[in-house]
């Protein structure tokens, strides 16, 4: 009986030892499944930054350019709108000018006029509220500037007959007055303008 046992015993063992090494070795595999499953989530939440952070650089890139374009083409549309005033009132003043060159330089004056409101509300959208806020300034200013001369070519528009010197006299008075106006809302719309475009922090 004995000599029986002894060889169902070494079986067992050996199988017992078998099944000990298998689950050894499959603890081990999953082991490593999991270090591997780790890993690669390491990996891919660092690849996922790694594109946050470059979607972000390239959006503060974009965003910086916007601005600096719409900033340009703001002091650039200012500068026509100004100069398209100033030529109709030198328009206004000439007694010798006909209706039709009122108009002509009129109308000029006006899509100049509307082209700064456009380039303007273009700052706003572009941000942030301390340049929108200077570009309105400026317009504004602008504007200022340009309504009484439009109001004068208005009526020299309707009629051959010059305007009266005194009211003449008065409309350059207050022309020179906005001159200064116009000069100091610039001034401060460039400052502000340079400031944001050369800061370096992340933009609003």
């Amino acid at each position: 009986m004995a000599e029986l046992l002894s060889p169902v015993v070494a079986v067992m063992g050996v199988l017992a030892g078998g099944v000990g090494v298998a689950a050894i070795n499959a603890w081990n595999d999953r082991r490593k499944e999991l270090a591997l499953d780790r890993q690669q989530g390491r990996q891919e939440l660092a690849q996922f930054r790694t594109q946050r952070l470059d979607l972000h650089v390239e959006h503060q890139r974009w965003l910086r350019e916007h601005r600096q374009s719409a900033y340009i083409d703001f002091l650039g549309a200012a500068h026509e709108a100004r100069s398209a005033a100033r030529a109709l009132l030198h328009k206004v003043k000439e007694s010798s000018t006909a209706p039709e060159g009122i108009r002509e330089a009129k109308s000029a004056e006006r899509a100049a006029t509307g082209s700064m409101i456009r380039a303007a509300h273009a700052v706003r959208v572009a941000g942030p509220t301390t340049v929108a806020t200077a570009a309105t300034d400026f317009s504004e200013s602008i504007c200022q500037y340009r309504n009484p001369i439009a109001d004068v070519a208005w009526r020299r528009m309707q009629s051959s007959c010059s305007v009266a010197d005194d009211e003449l006299s008065a409309l350059s008075h207050a022309a020179q007055a906005c001159v200064v106006s116009i000069i100091s809302a610039e001034e401060h719309f460039v400052a502000v303008a340079r400031s944001t475009l050369s800061d370096l922090s992340p933009l609003e």
